[in-house]
């Protein structure tokens, strides 16, 4: 990708996200995308205008990046460590409860 169109990308998601009212919301997508590339999240956070009263430090985004790829899985649904369910039928009862 080139610089210009990387600057393309991050003016782009970052105008779309500062259409967001909720502060949690952005958190949560700015998460998800520092574990594709830390420097993409970064660029989209300081070129949002946040519409709430108090933005959100980077480091609590920095945070929630560990959880993000768990980000509304319920507990109940998840593979459990013994049966991954992949293209078989599963052994037992699939519900983790």
């Amino acid at each position: 990708m080139t610089e210009q169109a990387r600057k393309n990308l991050h003016h782009n998601t970052a105008k779309m996200l500062s259409h967001v009212n909720y502060p949690m919301i952005q958190q949560q997508y700015l998460a998800q995308i520092y574990n594709i590339a830390p420097e993409y999240a970064r660029g989209v956070y300081d070129l949002t205008t946040f519409k709430h009263k108090q933005p959100f430090e980077f480091s609590e985004v920095e945070a929630m990046s560990e959880q993000a790829p768990l980000f509304f899985k319920h507990v109940k649904f998840r593979p459990s460590q013994g049966n991954r369910l992949v293209g078989f039928a599963p052994d037992a009862p699939f519900y983790n409860v």
